[in-house]
């Protein structure tokens, strides 16, 4: 049962339960920890609880959700949002069209949609309904009765079979594999597929067959459901016996039982509330850019559809009467009052009439296409199905498709991406001596390269070759190694391999049969060796391992040997080594351990330099040839050293928190004075295809790097034999392998080493980057290839040096980085994505690459031998590197191609049948008169011009697939963009304003006024209708236009849409009713069709409207060709080879193997959480626990430990204590009763641990340092200089967390600080008591005392003059009593005295309430910044929330408002962005009120010399255009673009940042200034035009009458205030003069046209001629040149004026750096600001495009024809491409036999 509160067990028949107590604590009830009781195999018991079922549901909707869930999924887009609201508007009076017009559409898009949805959810269904219907044998009536899982409840004893599946947790009673283990593979969870082992508990092991398991009726007492797969906490109660449990016991969902016949278990977690569906989450979504890029062309045609609306708008309100008799208008007719009403809805009118200009079902065809091309295309490529694994090819997302066609960077691992992974131990080294005959794939390339002969060395007659074993040296096979000078070392190697491992035999326990699981193939490969070397392991139990030994004592003797594991240090990416403690049969204790060579070496002992120094040699000689390499030690171990030990091991492997990290230090421990054994070399081949595909990939025109953990002579090695390095490029290596650096590490010194390194790494870059770019000036100079290893990249990604890397880099043809990290890997591809902004490819095959993968814009998994992680972490997955030619070159540009024409497409038809009803509009006045039915205008996209679309989609190839990988250059056009840039689209835009004109123009022209054969002339329903099918034949004959692979399905698509609309007109105009609208069409068809016109204008419009297309397609063809039109040509005379290129894998697979490739498409599920808790203790624990004469050297010891924590290290203090047996076994019996205790286990451990942790030994202390993010003290003191208070609230303890603060100049030793803790002696003491309401008491009292004492002083030191600044800490538990109401302001005040404040120890909760008390109750602006989960709450309660995309997932960053990578990048955000933000934004509210202000007033002062009467100064629409025209755009270019100082200046003064917290620039200060200019600027304009210009006289000898007046007024304003833009702006760019300028000549213009058009009765009659009369006078020259100014006079001085006496602190700033060059041009510059001049240089070069010709790039870089028709055509004779393409494909084509 579940049960909140106190939890108390009680093993009787009757289950009694203690009733739950509630302590209330203020307002915040803390309870006990809720648990579950689980009886076993009692479903009566668990009925009452009603435990979830073991169905699970995986799908999006249920029939109740599906409409209102799925309809608000669709309107999550803006187009559909778009057309809902046409839709609505359509449902309206104005609207011209009836609404079935626009709902229709947008009805079938929804419907297509929805259709889409439910598919997909009914497949999720099918799947969930196949898992559930999965069946398990259960216990009922003492036998196993199969039963599906969904039947399947909590407490249930099931049977599970070898290799089936869990279907839900299940605690694990027995096995029959002795010892109660069982083998399991946890592939779907976290995708490894080596073995891991389960033990059941001992007490248990009976229950196996169904009379015994019969009789088991335990209780189960454990943790609710939760996501934390790798913990598990709970106890099983079995005949009054409390047994913990541990994760060990528990089998997950998911997971599968291997190497055992089956187990039998409980059921404790079902359905949704088993772990691995607790886990379940989608991956998240990328954009491709291309679909980016088409958001831009959906804006610029609504743009197109404003302004035609506008156009229609302006010209029905001048050509609109109300006085004309014909449009029968009435005085109730309100909307045609005046001209105004006239155009307001007239454009509306017009919105609705045009609003098919914007496609509708644009995004539901793109998507339809890119599911087909993912799932029908990509996925059943043969070329990409690698039988030997049976893997096909996975799109595991489609909205991708297109980005493969852009790649210019790849970014590759190289373990399993580039090589097999399939490990082979090849060489060794033992005692100095190296051993292994062969040569290798990397020493081969070398030889070539050379131009050397390989020797190839017969294999010696007992060589053995097996998988994972290429050895060969009869000095060591068969026992040889026993006479060699070191038989010990040759066995302890030999017996290290066979034992410092993981893996686990499977199969029989013979050496052919053996199968090993093992986490990697290096360990498999190392295993392998030992056997063949005589040291046979065949078994594996928690605490043994068996080897089989010959040839020991002597030859051909075999002998079975078990040694005893008693401790396994595991390897980690920190320590890069893997130890085991075991003990031999005679007792002899022996520590092995592997890993790499710096960290064995490190840790060997004196003496060994002799060995040492050989061995490195031929590490170097192992790496040079490709092969990874390994270094094995040992050391003996005397049992009391070894019991030491142990107990801290087992403290260490206790602890809750901080477990690896204690586990890593106790291993430092032991790991030390190592005898060095030798080295192992083992080969890691290339994939197969690999050189031959990077040089594929580098012809078209990708450049490719290779990030890899690897030391750099094993990187540099493969990348020749991959060839990505030859000996004819430059090749700069960055190395920290320097006698510089070398030097500096000797010393040790921290600082001065990362000093040198910077520099080195500085100087390096600098010199490579002047040497690149002198080989770059040169004709032919050599390609260039960079390759820096981990360390040096550390530096070279700085701020102040990535610019220098990305420059060289993105100069060189080929980077390798070695020894990277994968955080690394990410930012390496995030340097090249952000900074460079090239379209980036990431590939990976392990866990290590996910990062990397996931920072790309595409990320591409391999499934290989390191588990599924990369796999599942990517977009698209496949088996070999080698894939990628036909993935990128075939599918990505295809794809790329394929949808760049259906958007064209889309764009050009719309807009085409928009144009059309446009230019009726002209001939109807403006008057919003629909030209098409409304039928036509709604099928027009969804049937008559929608199929053939999808068909280009999906089947359009510009070439075959195998010319496409022959002519990799071709790929060059997608890099470039372009088939989708701007030019493209003005191209596709002429064609349809042209064949809208034609089909509109020719069809009008020449039918209105015919007559039929009737004699009735033709309407306008008769000329619509032909004009529509006119442009349906043409619109979709254009599809073959542009089509460069026409198939069946285009013909029949084209010709079935015209047919479509055929025998719909037919259908149609048959039918009609009375008083329908149809009845304008009714007939037309067949009247139309009764005339030879008809066929003559079918044939005849859409010839001459596809004419342009035609002519212009030839010449460009001809003159301007594409690349892939040039391939075409030289291949025109071809078949096509690549019909086949498509077929589908089943096509040509056998029944087994269609089986097994189904099987490959099944869904694999990863975890992506960990569970681990760490603690660690303190000094002063220590101190109180050692013996009483320790006291001199704890006096030593804690001067060093204030000396270590004054350094910012965080310590701990060692010792220990010798046990007699009888003391430590009185112990035991305690805590093992401690251990199985469920309530208050924690307490009673540690009150066990008392007894025993006493009068210890003081062994010393240790100082690790957790160093801080880079910056982060120079950030928070420049925050702090900025005003910004900075709060740390962390979970960390408080010792921990004042380190921290201290270390990051939160807090110094000039602070008073006050501390707030729980650990006082009053509340330790109401503790012991153990009362929880008198704690409450103790706690809420302490706390109150503290913060009341605290703020006292507190304020005594604000009284005085120089007092010291104040700091605050504070722990999570007092927190909890002081956010009491009672004490909230109290906590307040004193923390906003303090300058920094610290909350340690607090929760999630705790964190948003901190900030939510500051925010609330201060009124203060905050912002919180966070990096994980924890961190959300208090990110959200926050002002302004800021996510760290860092360790811990992506939670902060996606409930964030802002994202940044590093803390030390606030610094820009706030003080750069965030300053120049608030001015912006300050400004232009500021500008936007005075402006209107100044306006209104000028009308306002008018109205005193109407005598109020209302009287109008300006005509209607000088008022109308005044905000949205002549003075909209220079505020837009101000707020983007101003200034007040630059970004470096603004990060030299931090302290310019407190006018935004004072809010300087939006007072009411600031305001009434604003509007007295306004005033003032008003009666300027208004009083000096109109006193002085009242009755004067024109040139003709008139008065100036109101309408002179007022314009002139008008223009003098529009100068004045534009100007004034000028004058209020910091930083002017051209762009101010632009739009200032630009805006005052919009004016002038508007006012020659509008003052040049009239019509009798309209209003606009009041302002005819007005500016050409006034433009006739001196006096308006001299009002435009003299208002303005003196308007403008009073805002100088006054600025004046206060940037002289009362300057704002960035006017200051301004005038001391006034002489100074503008250093901040580049401040937006994507990577760094600082750079040198020669680097600025540098970088601008290296983004210059390399290519000479625009559409023939690819034919620079190979030989033949290419080159020869490049020089012709870039240099000398462009309109002979075609000649000379020619006759070089007649001199390269083979002669190929004519078939009989």
């Amino acid at each position: 049962m579940v049960r909140s509160g106190n939890l108390s067990v009680d093993s009787s028949a009757s289950h009694r339960r203690t009733p739950s107590r509630t302590v209330t604590l203020g307002h915040i009830q803390p309870q006990a920890p809720s648990y579950r009781t689980v009886y076993c195999n009692d479903r009566d018991s668990n009925m009452p609880v009603r435990f979830k079922g073991n169905s699970i549901s995986t799908t999006k909707y249920n029939v109740f959700t599906f409409l209102p869930k799925g309809l608000f999924e669709q309107f999550r887009r803006i187009a559909n949002i778009y057309f809902l609201g046409i839709s609505c508007l359509s449902m309206t009076p104005i609207s011209p069209v009836s609404p079935i017009t626009n709902v229709a559409p947008l009805s079938m898009v929804l419907l297509v949609s929805l259709i889409k949805e439910a598919f997909e959810d009914w497949k999720r269904f099918q799947n969930d309904m196949s898992i559930n219907n999965s069946t398990v044998e259960i216990l009922q009536d003492q036998q196993w009765v199969p039963i599906p899982w969904r039947k399947l409840q909590v407490g249930d004893i099931v049977k599970i079979k070898k290799d089936a599946f869990f279907p839900a947790d299940i605690l694990f009673l027995s096995s029959t594999n002795p010892d109660g283990i069982c083998y399991v593979e946890t592939a779907n969870l976290d995708g490894e597929t080596n073995l891991k082992i389960r033990k059941a508990l001992e007490r248990t092991w009976d229950y196996l067959v169904p009379e015994k398991a019969s009789e088991f009726r335990g209780e189960i007492q454990c943790e609710q459901p939760n996501n934390s797969l790798y913990t598990f906490t709970g106890n099983l109660v079995v005949q009054k016996q409390t047994l913990p449990l541990s994760p060990d016991q528990l089998l997950l969902r998911g997971c599968s039982l291997r190497n055992t016949e089956y187990i039998v278990g409980a059921v404790v977690f079902t359905g949704h509330e088993t772990k691995v569906m607790m886990n379940a989450m989608n991956a998240p979504s990328k954009r491709s850019t291309l679909e980016k890029k088409l958001d831009k062309l959906i804006i610029t045609i609504f743009c197109v559809l404003i302004t035609m609306c506008l156009i229609g708008a302006i010209g029905c309100s001048i050509v609109t009467d109300r006085e004309d008799l014909y449009l029968g208008l009435k005085k109730s007719d309100w909307e045609y009052r005046n001209r105004l009403a006239i155009g307001f809805f007239t454009f509306f009118t017009l919105i609705t009439l045009f609003s098919s200009i914007i496609p509708i079902s644009l995004y539901v065809s793109i998507e339809m296409i890119k599911f087909i091309q993912s799932t029908q295309f990509i996925n059943r490529d043969l070329n990409m199905y690698h039988a030997e694994t049976n893997t096909p090819a996975s799109a595991r997302t489609s909205n991708l498709n297109e980005e493969l066609g852009q790649v210019e960077y790849i970014f590759s691992d190289k373990t399993g991406t580039l090589t097999r992974n399939l490990m082979e131990f090849f060489k060794c080294s033992i005692g100095g001596i190296s051993y292994g005959c062969g040569v290798t794939e990397i020493e081969r390339g070398i030889a070539q390269r050379n131009g050397l002969k390989v020797h190839e060395e017969e294999r010696s007659t007992g060589a053995i070759r097996e998988k994972g074993f290429n050895f060969d040296d009869p000095r060591l096979m068969r026992g040889a190694w026993r006479n060699e000078p070191n038989p010990d070392l040759c066995k302890e190697l030999f017996r290290c391999l066979a034992i410092c491992h993981t893996v686990l035999p499977e199969g029989d326990e013979s050496p052919e049969k053996i199968v090993y699981q093992a986490a990697s193939p290096d360990e498999a490969a190392l295993v392998t060796a030992a056997k063949n070397f005589g040291f046979f392991f065949y078994r594996r139990t928690p605490t043994m391992v068996y080897v089989r030994e010959s040839h020991v004592e002597k030859m051909g003797k075999v002998q079975d040997v078990a040694y005893e594991i008693l401790n396994v240090l595991e390897f980690n990416s920190t320590r890069k080594r893997q130890s085991v403690v075991c003990r031999y049969p005679d007792g002899r204790l022996v520590l092995y351990c592997k890993g790499a060579d710096n960290v064995i070496f490190e840790r060997l002992a004196d003496g060994m330099d002799d060995v040492r120094k050989v061995t490195r040699e031929h590490l170097e000689h192992f790496g040079s040839s490709g092969l990874r390499t390994l270094c094995l030690a040992y050391r003996d171990l005397d049992p009391e050293t070894y019991n030491s030990w142990n107990e801290k091991f087992i403290q260490a492997k206790s602890a809750l928190r901080d477990r690896e990290k204690k586990l890593d230090e106790v291993a430092e421990l032991i790991e030390k004075d190592l005898t060095l054994i030798g080295s192992t070399a083992i080969e890691d081949k290339l994939q197969e295809g690999v050189p031959n595909c990077i040089e594929t990939l580098s012809r078209a025109g990708i450049k490719i790097w290779v990030l890899t953990g690897d030391k750099m002579e094993t990187a540099i090695n493969i990348a020749y034999a991959c060839n990505l390095i030859n000996n004819d490029m430059k090749q700069f290596i960055i190395s920290s392998e320097t006698d510089t650096i070398r030097e500096a590490e000797e010393r040790g010194d921290q600082v001065e080493i990362a000093r040198v390194i910077k520099e080195e790494v500085k100087k390096e870059l600098r010199k490579s980057l002047e040497e690149a770019q002198l080989y770059m000036h040169t004709v032919a100079g050599p390609k260039l290839a960079l390759v820096i290893d981990g360390k040096c990249l550390m530096y070279a990604l700085d701020p102040s040096l990535r610019v220098t890397l990305l420059s060289l880099s993105l100069n060189c043809t080929s980077v390798v980085c070695c020894r990277v990290s994968p955080l690394q890997k990410a930012q390496v591809t995030s340097l090249v994505r952000k900074g460079a902004k090239k379209i980036t490819l990431s590939i990976g095959d392990g866990a290590n690459d996910v990062s990397m993968i996931q920072a790309a814009h595409v990320g591409i998994g391999i499934s290989g031998m390191e588990g599924m992680q990369a796999v599942m972490a990517s977009d698209f997955a496949i088996a070999q590197f080698r894939f990628l030619t036909d993935l990128l070159l075939v599918h990505g540009r295809w794809s790329y191609l394929r949808i760049c024409k259906v958007v064209m497409y889309f764009f050009y038809k719309n807009l085409t049948f928009t144009l059309t009803q446009f230019w009726f509009t002209f001939r109807t006045g403006f008057s919003g008169q629909r030209f098409y039915d409304d039928w036509f205008q709604s099928l027009y996209n969804v049937f008559f011009t929608a199929l053939p679309v999808i068909v280009l989609g999906l089947f359009e190839k510009d070439v075959s697939a195998s010319l496409s990988k022959r002519y990799p250059e071709l790929y060059r056009e997608g890099i470039r963009n372009s088939f989708f840039k701007w030019r493209v689209v003005a191209v596709w835009a002429t064609s349809a304003v042209y064949q809208s004109l034609v089909c509109y123009l020719f069809v009008t022209t020449s039918s209105f006024g015919a007559i039929n054969s009737s004699g009735k002339i033709f309407g306008l329903w008769d000329v619509s209708t032909l004009v529509f099918t006119c442009l349906v034949i043409a619109v979709n004959v254009r599809i073959l236009l542009m089509s460069n692979s026409i198939t069946r399905w285009h013909y029949i698509t084209v010709g079935g849409s015209i047919l479509a609309w055929l025998v719909f007109a037919f259908v149609y105009c048959g039918i009609t009713t009375p008083r329908d609208r149809n009845e304008n069409v009714y007939f037309v068809i067949y009247v139309l069709m009764s005339t030879f016109y008809f066929y003559f204008a079918l044939l005849l419009v859409p010839i001459v409207s596809l004419l342009g297309d035609f002519i212009f397609q030839g010449v460009e063809r001809w003159f301007f060709p594409y690349d892939y039109q040039i391939v075409q040509e030289i291949h025109r005379h071809e078949s096509d080879a690549s019909k086949a290129d498509h077929l589908e894998i089943e096509n040509e697979l056998t029944p087994q193997e269609a089986r097994s490739y189904a099987i490959s498409q099944l869904p694999r599920e990863l975890s992506k959480h960990t569970g681990f808790a760490f603690d660690s203790g303190a000094d002063n624990v220590i101190f109180e626990r050692l013996a009483d004469d320790m006291d001199d050297v704890r006096k030593v010891t804690r001067e060093h430990l204030e000396h270590f924590g004054s350094s910012g290290l965080r310590t701990l203090c060692l010792a220990y204590r010798d046990l007699d047996p009888e003391t430590y076994n009185s112990w035991n019996e305690k805590f093992i009763q401690a251990k199985s205790a469920l309530r208050d286990r924690e307490k009673k451990l540690d009150e066990v641990a008392e007894l025993i942790e006493k009068d210890l030994t003081l062994i010393g202390s240790t100082a690790i340092e957790d160093k801080l993010q880079e910056g982060v003290p120079n950030c928070i003191e420049t925050l702090s200089r900025a005003g910004i208070k900075i709060w740390v609230l962390t979970g960390d303890k408080m010792e921990t967390a004042i380190n921290i603060a201290y270390a990051c100049n939160l807090i110094n030793n000039d602070m008073k600080q006050f501390i707030i803790s729980s650990e006082t002696d009053a509340i330790r003491e109401a503790e012991e008591r153990g009362d929880q309401v008198e704690i409450a008491r103790v706690i809420k009292e302490e706390v109150k005392k503290e913060l009341r004492k605290s703020l006292e002083e507190a304020q005594l030191y604000m009284h005085t003059v120089a007092g010291p600044k104040l700091a605050l800490v504070i722990d999570g538990k007092c927190l909890m009593y002081a956010l009491d109401p009672s004490l909230r302001v109290t906590l307040l005040s004193l923390s906003l005295n303090c300058t920094s404040v610290v909350c340690c120890r607090v929760s999630p909760l705790q964190k948003a309430q901190v900030t939510s008390l500051v925010r609330k109750g201060a009124k203060k602006i905050t912002l919180s910044i966070g990096d994980g989960a924890n961190d959300v709450s208090m990110i959200q309660a926050a002002h302004v929330g800021i996510g760290i995309s860092g360790m811990e997932g992506m939670q902060a960053v996606m409930a964030s408002d802002f994202a940044i990578a590093q803390f030390r990048f606030l610094t820009d955000l706030l003080l750069v962005h965030g300053r120049w933000s608030y001015l912006r934004i300050c400004k232009v509210v500021m500008y936007f009120f005075y402006k209107n202000l100044t306006f209104t007033l000028t009308q306002f002062w008018f109205t005193f010399r109407t005598g109020f009467s209302g009287q109008r100064f300006y005509d209607d629409w000088f008022q109308s255009l005044y905000n949205v025209f002549f003075t909209a755009l220079p505020v837009i270019v101000l707020g983007l673009f101003e200034k007040d100082v630059s970004a470096s200046l603004s990060k030299r003064y931090p302290e310019l940042y407190r006018e935004g917290i004072r809010n300087s620039f939006f007072k009411w200060r600031v305001v009434a200034v604003w509007a007295t200019s306004a005033v003032y600027q008003s009666l300027v304009c208004y009083l000096f035009v109109t006193t002085s210009s009242f009755g004067a006289i024109n040139s003709s000898g008139k008065i100036f009458g109101l309408w002179d007046v007022s314009t002139l007024v008008f223009t003098c304003l529009v100068i004045a205030v534009n100007v004034r833009i000028l004058l209020m702006s910091n930083s002017i760019t051209r762009w101010h003069y632009i739009t200032v300028g630009g805006s005052i000549l919009a004016w002038l213009v508007f006012a020659f046209v509008y003052c040049g058009i009239t019509t009798p009765r309209d209003r606009n009659e009041n302002v005819y001629f007005v500016i050409y009369v006034l433009m006739s006078t001196f006096y308006f020259y001299f009002a435009l040149l003299l208002v303005p100014i003196v308007s403008l006079l009073g805002d100088f001085i006054f600025q004046g004026v206060e940037r002289w006496f009362f300057p704002y602190d960035y006017q200051i700033v301004q005038e001391i750096h006034r002489h100074e060059s503008d250093a901040s041009k580049a401040d937006h510059l994507e990577i760094e600001n600082e750079l040198t001049p020669q680097e600025a240089r540098s970088y601008a070069i290296s983004q210059l495009p390399r290519e000479l010709s625009k559409h023939t790039g690819f034919a620079f870089d190979s030989p033949g024809y290419e080159s020869f028709f490049a020089s012709q055509l870039g240099v000398y004779a462009p309109q002979k491409a075609w000649d000379v393409a020619r006759r070089a494909s007649m001199r390269s084509r083979p002669t190929v036999p004519k078939k009989k």
